[in-house]
Parts: structure tokens; C-alpha cells; sequence
């Protein structure tokens, strides 16, 4: 998954959801700016805010039990090169 697919998913899964990009910010805590931003690829978020957003959004990180620690650090990774 490069950074550009989990911006992708997040936007789709908010579209999908009927979810604005301001409603999203509100639910999480941030402006709306940052959910834009992030989006678009011009922002970098953490990694406490791509969970807040995964929560909001109802998007649940499944992995076999032998690539949880894998998948975690790959999602980290991603996250600090948004």
C-alpha cells in the first residue's frame, strides 16, 4: 500500500460514507484544512489521526496474526511519509 492508496481509501470511505471533509474534521478534532490536505497529498497527519480517522470512518486494519507487526509498521511508515 503506497501513501496515495490510503489517501484514496480514506476519501472513498468518506464519500462513501456521505461524510463531508468538514464533518470528518469535527469528528476527529482537527480542521478541516488537515482532512484536505491529507487527501490530496500536500499534508502529512500522524499517526493518532489516521486511527481517529479509521475509527470515524468505521474502517477496521485486519491482518493474519503472523503480519500484524509487519502491517503496523508498514501503515506507520506510510503515515510518516504522508
Amino acid at each position: 500500500m503506497t501513501p496515495q492508496d490510503l489517501q484514496t481509501l480514506i476519501r472513498d470511505a468518506r464519500q462513501k460514507a456521505g461524510i463531508t471533509q468538514a464533518e470528518l474534521a469535527e469528528r476527529i478534532g482537527v480542521g478541516k484544512p488537515t482532512v484536505n490536505q491529507f487527501e490530496t497529498g500536500k499534508q502529512n497527519i500522524t499517526v493518532d489521526v489516521l486511527c481517529r480517522m479509521f475509527t470515524a470512518l468505521d474502517l477496521r486494519l485486519v491482518a493474519a496474526n503472523e503480519h500484524r507487526h509487519q502491517v503496523v509498521e508498514q501503515i506507520v511508515s506510510l503515515a510518516k511519509e504522508l
